[in-house]
């Protein structure tokens, strides 16, 4: 069963995908919308196993130039960075105790023996991941960009938020999702 911040996020995640589609419609046209949107529904159900699917995707891949690929690699990008930020929101608003002690109590009450915990353990494999910091990735702008969403985002899950804020909230969003669209990711030339 689905609980009331899964419903959420996914929710959020949605309606910043949604938000994100009228920011390619807007500047790119309809057109480039359903193509972005036939590789996303191909790509899932490619995924699921459609072999059809799988089939288009490749066709539709092979027919666009690197530049058209571009565009669909970044409004891709655009989305996973809009759903992390979402997620990021949504897992700041959780109240979870991640404590050792926490841990023990819910093991206690799992009433598990310590050879089934024992087991458990040696079956996970745990990796060291270094990624680099977002300073090193991302331009200054597009962090600031994305740290403003992500207020946005926490703004807007108020309860007893009015309409007028609710409404300047999403307008702002929305205009946020606009700018990092635009913001090119790639500088093409160093700044100075």
């Amino acid at each position: 069963m689905q609980s009331h911040y899964d419903a959420q996020l996914k929710d959020t995640v949605r309606y910043l995908g949604k938000t994100l589609g009228q920011t390619i419609k807007a500047q790119l046209g309809n057109d480039w919308l359903e193509k972005i949107e036939k590789v996303r529904l191909d790509g899932r159900a490619s995924f699921k196993g459609d072999t059809d699917s799988s089939k288009n995707l490749k066709e539709t891949f092979k027919t666009m130039s690197d530049s058209e690929l571009l565009v669909v690699a970044r409004a891709f990008a655009q989305f996973l960075n809009l759903g992390n930020i979402a997620e990021q929101e949504y897992n700041a608003g959780l109240d979870v105790d991640a404590s050792i002690d926490s841990l023990f109590s819910h093991l206690d009450k799992a009433e598990l023996s310590a050879l089934e915990v024992e087991e458990a353990v040696a079956k996970l494999d745990i990796d060291l991941v270094l990624t680099a910091h977002p300073t090193e990735v991302f331009r200054r702008t597009l962090i600031h960009k994305h740290k403003e969403l992500a207020y946005c985002l926490k703004s807007i899950h108020q309860d007893q938020l009015g309409d007028t804020e609710r409404n300047r909230l999403e307008t702002r969003i929305a205009d946020l999702i606009s700018q990092a669209w635009h913001t090119e990711e790639i500088r093409s030339v160093r700044p100075t």
